[in-house]
Order: C-alpha cells, then structure tokens, then sequence
C-alpha cells in the first residue's frame, strides 16, 4: 500500500469476464472507505485509541508501536498496511497470512461486490455490499496489525474486535467474550500451496448483517452505528448491555427508488396511491407500537427524518396511502418488506433500499 488515495488495480485473468472499470471503481471505492474509516478511528484521544487497542489485541504491545501504526493512519500513511492478493478460493471472504504478511480476498468476494451494480455512476459507499466488503478489508487489516504487535498470536478473532470499534458496531459483553475466545486461524489453500491464517469465514455475523437482502439493517449510519445516537462500545469492565438502536421515519412523499406512474406507486403485489402523511394521532399509534417493543426488549427507537440515509429514511420507514391489491388476494390493511420477503419478489427493481419500509392502507382507520 502506499500514501496515495487511489487503488491501482490491474486486469487479471481472474475478473476478464468483469467490466474492468467497474472492478476497479468498486474496488477503488472500498479502499476509500476504508481509508476514511481508518482516518476517523485515528482522530479519537489516544487514551481511547489504547484502550480500544487492548480490547482487540491484549495488553502485552509496546504502546508506543500502537500510536505510530494510529499516527501513520491519521496521517494517510498506508505504507504500514499489509499488500493485497485476489484469490480463487472458498473457504473464506478474506484472510491474513504472518507467513507471507499478506491479505488475500476471495474472488466470490470480490465478485460479488461487483455484480451489485450495472455501471461506474451506481458505485456508492452507502452499499451494503460495498461496507460489507469494507468490513472484511477492517478484520483483515486487524489480523495484520496484531502481527506487527505481537510477536506470538494471541487468543480471540482480533480482527473482528478490530473492526467493530473502527465501524463504531455496538456489541455486548458476551458477544466481544465470545469474539475474544474464537479461534481463526487455520490452513488454507493459496496457488496449490498450504499456509497458517486468519480468516473471516462465509457464516461471520459481520459480513452477514451487511450483505444480502438487508439493506439498511446493515448500514452503519443506522443500526447503532457510529453516526447514529451517540453509543459506546462496552468495554470490559462494563456492567450493562447497550440497546440496539432503530431508526424509524414517515413518508410524506414517495421515495426515488419506487416506480411511480402517475399518482400509482408500485408496491410488489399492490398499488399504493395518494399517499398523504401520518396524521398526527396515526402517528402516534405507531409511535406507541414501538415503545411496546422496547419496554420488552433491549431497543432504543430514534426518530430521523424521511431524507436521512440518502433519501431511503430510517431503518423502518413508514408510509400511508390506499393500497390496491394486483394479485388477485384480498385487500392488505398493510404490508412491509422484510429480507426473506426477496424470495417472493427476486426481480424487484431496487428491492435492498425497500426493506425495513411499511406500508399502511388508507382505509384501515383503526390503529388502536
């Protein structure tokens, strides 16, 4: 890696099949966030920076080598970073070698990143499977960083701890005991050669929530995230868990990433039109409805307006008008798209902005 911002990448016979300025936008996007994410984490107090530090990698590291690794991240100093290679294999998304002192992302990774979008202008950093990959790329650099750190591995998954206090992930205390327990590492095939790594696995919670039909259950911006309500990670010594915090929001007018034809909004299955905002007493209902959830459970629901997250609103985002059904079942007091919901609706246009939206008929007076 080097201190320039762009990722240079070069055509292989791997991705020949792929658009190559697509392959090298999403990457060169991946890398940016990752950069940008790597950035931010660098800015916290140093106290902060250790104390995160420990958590992910012990207490046997010399501080000082910690704050010159956070320092060149400050200063856009990737030298540091392990280099990169694109490999055909399956066991894993990515995985860090000591052996070779490289990273390696799987192709179906890659690809799979890739085939998300149709040209360059659809590449942004708000998709799911562009911070998924992000994520994998924040582990990974984790596992190398506990390298230079310290001499022998430590127990636990570092990387994955490494990772959730850089995205700003909100976790438990069981979950980073668990994390902090796991063993990842494992021999892997690399050019019909075995080698000793770390990896993050196909079924990894991380990669797992911010990929697939999950749209904004994923985003960081959302969920507990590091640009949502103001949340802590706990930390060891701590004694209470953090609440999960959703976004919700009101539709008052159609969002850009539904088909409208004329006043008709195409709501898979229905026809949703004039939509017209909550009014203040419906709004309440639901408002209501989600205090019921968080009196039972450990959610803390926030309020944002209908045009945070890039138009698509919270993580659920409620809407109103007269639903007309199209497939010959009877009338819906409403509907909500849900991720197993893409296996009714494969071929929805823009389905992964749609999860989490609710839909509520217009004739259906009694909220109560």
């Amino acid at each position: 890696m080097s201190t320039s911002t762009k990722f240079h990448y070069t055509q292989t016979s791997m991705f020949s099949d792929l658009n190559a300025d697509i392959v090298e936008s999403v990457l060169g996007e991946v890398w940016l966030e990752t950069q940008l994410q790597l950035q931010s984490f660098a800015s916290l107090p140093e106290a902060e920076l250790l104390e995160k530090f420990r958590l992910a990698f012990g207490d046997r590291f010399e501080e000082q080598a910690a704050l010159n690794i956070i320092e060149d991240w400050r200063n856009h100093n990737w030298e540091g970073l392990s280099p990169i290679e694109f490999v055909d294999n399956t066991q894993f998304r990515g995985a860090f070698s000591r052996e070779t002192n490289t990273i390696y992302f799987s192709e179906k990774l890659v690809r799979d990143t890739v085939l998300q979008f149709e040209t360059v202008e659809d590449i942004n950093s708000d998709n799911q499977y562009i911070q998924a990959f992000v994520a994998v790329w924040l582990e990974e650099i984790g596992h190398s960083v506990e390298a230079q750190l310290n001499e022998e591995e430590i127990a636990g998954d570092e990387g994955r701890i490494l990772a959730a206090v850089v995205i700003g992930e909100s976790y438990t205390r069981d979950q980073l005991k668990q994390w902090q327990q796991e063993e990842d590492q494992n021999e892997i095939i690399i050019n019909n050669q075995t080698i000793n790594a770390e990896f993050s696995v196909v079924e990894d919670d991380l990669y797992g929530l911010l990929t697939g039909p999950v749209a904004r259950w994923g985003n960081v911006n959302t969920i507990g995230g590091v640009n949502s309500v103001e949340t802590t990670p706990v930390s060891i010594s701590g004694s209470s868990e953090l609440p999960l915090v959703i976004t919700y929001s009101f539709m008052t007018t159609v969002p850009n990433y539904y088909d409208i034809d004329g006043d008709s909004v195409n709501v898979d299955g229905n026809l949703a039109t004039l939509l017209q905002p909550f009014s203040e007493d419906t709004t309440k209902f639901i408002v209501d409805a989600l205090k019921l959830y968080s009196d039972i459970a450990n959610i803390q629901f926030q309020e944002v307006d209908e045009t945070a997250n890039g138009g698509e609103g919270g993580t659920l985002n409620f809407g109103y008008a007269f639903l007309t059904d199209q497939m010959g079942m009877s009338d819906a007091a409403g509907l909500a798209y849900t991720p197993s919901s893409l296996l009714e609706f494969p071929y929805s246009p823009n389905f992964d902005k749609k999860i989490g939206d609710i839909w509520i008929d217009r004739n259906e007076t009694n909220f109560s």
